[in-house]
């Protein structure tokens, strides 16, 4: 994760807040009757304010289910 920090703070300072979101080991899974998938397996980060995180990866790796989780 990059950001940068405001105007006359530091990151030092950042890292001293409050957590804004704060995800450790989210493990979402589907199951049902005939399917047992395991879709994300331990997904950790940390925001706090100001800061900014971008999801990448392929097709298929999880951002949205990343996301939704979260909103779920």
């Amino acid at each position: 994760m990059i950001s940068a920090p405001a105007p006359g703070e530091t990151r030092a300072d950042r890292s001293s807040a409050a957590p804004v979101l704060d995800v450790r080991d989210l493990t979402v899974r589907l199951k049902s009757r005939d399917i047992d998938l395991t879709l994300l397996h331990g997904v950790s980060f940390t925001l706090r304010q100001g800061d900014v995180m971008c999801l990448l990866g392929e097709s298929g790796s999880g951002k949205s289910v990343t996301l939704r989780s979260l909103i779920a």
